[in-house]
């Protein structure tokens, strides 16, 4: 089954935003009331405590991930249009009242004409869809 890489990409990213979300808004919606009958038990307070800890290291961690990968795309290699737009987008929240899914808005509207006039799309390359490979472990 072929598909262009514009229509791989969204579809890749529809799952992935389901799958991402969807557990986390189950787990509020649901957990929630239960939460608030236990606000005044010091024990439960403390473990929660911990766990939004926790919870903001692994936000943390996949911030600088990401960055790292936007930022570093080779080795000895750095992308400056990512470091502009990622200042710029700084700038924006920091200083300006421009709200976060107005900046999302504008950062989509400017990667159009760079998404369209790319290389893999004037290529006419194809993406197949096949089965993953299995992984090979190397022990040391």
């Amino acid at each position: 089954m072929l598909l262009s890489p514009v229509m791989g990409a969204t579809i890749g990213s529809l799952v992935a935003t389901y799958f991402t979300f969807l557990p986390c808004f189950l787990f509020i919606f649901l957990g929630a009331p239960y939460i608030e009958k236990f606000r005044d038990n010091v024990k439960l307070s403390t473990a929660l405590s911990g766990i939004t800890a926790a919870v903001v290291g692994v936000v943390l961690n996949l911030a600088v991930w990401f960055g790292m990968q936007v930022m570093f795309v080779s080795k000895g290699e750095i992308n400056w249009f990512g470091a502009a737009v990622g200042l710029a987008s700084f700038i924006a929240l920091q200083w300006t009242r421009l709200g976060i899914i107005s900046l999302i808005l504008l950062s989509g509207a400017l990667a159009w004409p760079g998404i369209l006039s790319s290389e893999v799309l004037n290529r006419g390359s194809r993406c197949r869809i096949s089965k993953p490979r299995s992984l090979k472990w190397n022990r040391p």
